[in-house]
C-alpha cells in the first residue's frame, strides 16, 4: 500500500504529467522525422504518448532492429515487422534524442545492407556511407551512463 501511495505522489505531483505529455509529443515528432528520412525502412509510426511502434516496410526487419546490442537500446518486437518503443515516464529530452539517433543509425545500416553491390566500387562507397553514419551516431550519442531511464537504455 505504501508503494502505491508513493507512486501516486510522484504521478500527481505538479508538472509530472505535463512533462510526460511533452516527452510523448517530442518522441512522436522525432519518430515522424525518422520515418520521413528513412521511408525505405520505416512505413509508419503508430501509437500515442510514450508508447510508440515503428512499422518497418520490409517484413522481419523488426527483429534486426530490436536485437541491436551495439546500439545499447532495449526495444520490443510487436508483431512481424513492428518495433515497439516504451521509454519510462521520467525520460528526458536528451535521452529521447539519443534513442532517435540510435534508431537513425540502425535505419542507415539497414538501408546500406539492402543496397545492391554490383562491383567493388559500390562496396567501398557503402563502407564510406556506413562510416559517415557511425560518425553521425557518435556525435549524437556521447558515451554516458543513463541511470534515470535504465529501462530504455542499457549500461
Amino acid at each position: 500500500m505504501a508503494v502505491g501511495n508513493a507512486v501516486l505522489d510522484v504521478v500527481l505531483a505538479p508538472g509530472f504529467l505535463d512533462h510526460v505529455a511533452a516527452m510523448g509529443l517530442r518522441l512522436k515528432q522525432r519518430a515522424g522525422r525518422l520515418r520521413d528520412e528513412h521511408d525505405g525502412v520505416i512505413e509508419e509510426v503508430r501509437g500515442q504518448g510514450l508508447m510508440l511502434g515503428l512499422k518497418c516496410k520490409v517484413p522481419n526487419q523488426a527483429p534486426a532492429c530490436s536485437r541491436s546490442p551495439p546500439r545499447r537500446m532495449l526495444t520490443v518486437q510487436a508483431g512481424d515487422n513492428v518495433v515497439r518503443l516504451l521509454p519510462p515516464l521520467i525520460v528526458s529530452e536528451a535521452e529521447i534524442d539519443e534513442a532517435c539517433a540510435k534508431i537513425d543509425a540502425a535505419c542507415v545500416a539497414l538501408e546500406i545492407a539492402r543496397q545492391p553491390r554490383p562491383d567493388g566500387a559500390s562496396l567501398r562507397q557503402s563502407a564510406r556511407d556506413a562510416a559517415k553514419a557511425l560518425s553521425r551516431y557518435r556525435r549524437a550519442c556521447p558515451p554516458r551512463l543513463c541511470a534515470r531511464s535504465s529501462t530504455m537504455l542499457t549500461p
